[in-house]
């Protein structure tokens, strides 16, 4: 992944020089909108290179309700009534701190299939605590309990196992994001 996006930046760099790729009528202008123009048809081009195809699409139902249609699945989120919200569902944080936990887990399980090992009793557990100071959670903490009769052998493989969360990965090395606004609806 870090040689994917330090590859994506050279062509970012390489292609939103001042100048560079510009059309004819602002080409030369070492000017923002020579480097916007080519920022702008770089993202978009990486984008469909890299066959951005994957789509989550967000409506907003009643009051804080947040619904997130993802392929055939529909996620409702929430706000708490302290916020405004109805506490009808998970806030977005809540969902976001499931996804990490609920793909540690899948590693763990999916490892102790593949050894046929058994999983009765195990429980994955994910704390955070919130920083006054910082205002976020500086530090999360994933402990998988595992069965009395779990073989030692196995532990530190398991640990390895939860490592490869596809979640956390993407916390540690963060894809870029663009946010844009469509008036006209498309």
């Amino acid at each position: 992944m870090a040689r994917r996006l330090s590859s994506l930046a050279r062509i970012f760099h390489r292609w939103t020089w001042p100048g560079r790729d510009v059309p004819g009528n602002i080409r030369g202008k070492e000017s923002v909108l020579a480097d916007s123009y080519c920022m702008c048809q770089n993202l978009y081009r990486i984008s469909k290179e890299n066959n951005m195809t994957e789509e989550i699409v967000v409506t907003f139902p009643e009051n804080l309700k947040v619904e997130a249609k993802v392929k055939e699945f529909t996620i409702v989120t929430d706000q708490p009534e302290k916020s405004g919200g109805d506490s009808s569902a998970p806030s977005p944080f809540g969902l976001f701190t499931a996804s990490i936990a609920t793909c540690a887990g899948y590693f763990a399980l999916k490892f102790c299939r593949a050894r046929k090992l058994n999983t009765d009793g195990m429980q994955l557990v994910l704390r955070y605590a919130w920083d006054d100071k910082e205002k976020r959670y500086p530090h999360m903490e994933v402990e998988l309990k595992l069965p009395e009769e779990f073989p030692d052998k196995y532990r530190e493989a398991i640990v390895r196992s939860m490592d490869q969360c596809v979640v956390k990965k993407h916390i540690l090395e963060p894809p870029s994001f663009s946010i844009r606004v469509s008036p006209d609806g498309n």
